[in-house]
């Protein structure tokens, strides 16, 4: 989050070091292929969740 309380995104092979990762999502999981692992995750969704459900996760 920005100064202003903006919401912006960062990917993460543009960083340095490695992050501290307070909270994971995993989204789009309807369509993983059965041979992919997957980490743990606070959280998941079947398909792709709307602004408003994502702002809320990271607020939390």
């Amino acid at each position: 989050m920005t100064y202003d309380g903006s919401w912006i995104w960062i990917p993460l092979g543009l960083l340095n070091e490695m992050p501290d990762i307070k909270n994971r999502l995993h989204f789009c999981m309807g369509s993983k292929v059965a041979w992919v692992m997957t980490n743990q995750a606070n959280q998941s969704y079947e398909t792709l969740p709307n602004t408003e459900k994502l702002f809320a996760y990271f607020k939390e």
